[in-house]
């Protein structure tokens, strides 16, 4: 596998041998049983974390990434369901937010180790993401085909701010350009993948900048 990088003016490759790669158990860590649906590194040079969610409602971190030692494991229950997403942002570090497909959004005050509602909605929520340059901001990957935007800081859990009818399937993914927060990506069961340009996104009649079709 060669991956390619620009950096300046030059073209750098960078060729990996996936079938030479092998991993050492002093690697594995068992954070939590059953299933893992969500892993998510906590986004700070100094801080060796991960946050994992798993199909039971479960959300672990390892502290002790580079410990040989197994005591760096946390373990809370916030959901009743599959974990869908964790986000974890890089400039408000001690607020990690979860989502289930049981319909809640929870946020975890990591000094309090206290789980609060963030939002409840009656239907499955499939993806979030927040974009670098606002920690408040989170898109919701609602129901069958729905983004939504959340402030999470609203007192009101009932209902995001807006949304849009983006795909006609669930959606999975939903990030945002590093460079450019206004561009978003998304991918859906429906087969496809768009980027879209938040500030030419209309309620009615959503287009995007570019579409490519997928199997499964």
């Amino acid at each position: 596998m060669a991956i390619k990088s620009n950096e300046g003016c030059c073209t750098v490759n960078h060729c990996v041998d996936v079938k030479a790669m092998k991993l050492d158990e002093r690697n594995i860590a068992r954070v939590l049983p059953g299933r893992i649906t969500e892993v998510k590194f906590f986004p700070a040079g100094d801080t060796r974390m991960l946050a994992v969610g798993n199909n039971c409602g479960n959300v672990g971190f390892w502290n002790n990434i580079d410990s040989d030692e197994d005591n760096g494991i946390y373990v809370y229950h916030p959901h009743s369901g599959l974990i869908s997403g964790i986000s974890i942002h890089p400039y408000s570090l001690s607020k990690v937010i979860s989502s289930c497909y049981d319909g809640y959004i929870r946020l975890l005050d990591v000094e309090k180790e206290s789980f609060g509602l963030a939002y409840s909605s009656e239907y499955p929520i499939f993806s979030i993401c927040r974009a670098n340059d606002n920690m408040n901001s989170l898109f919701i990957g609602e129901g069958y085909g729905s983004v939504g935007s959340l402030d999470i800081r609203s007192s009101s859990v009932n209902n995001s701010s807006m949304s849009w009818s983006l795909h006609q399937e669930q959606i999975y993914t939903i990030d945002f350009n590093s460079q450019n927060t206004n561009l978003m990506a998304t991918s859906s069961k429906d087969d496809t993948a768009c980027i879209w340009d938040l500030r030419k996104l209309h309620h009615l009649h959503p287009q995007s900048l570019k579409t490519v079709t997928h199997k499964s």
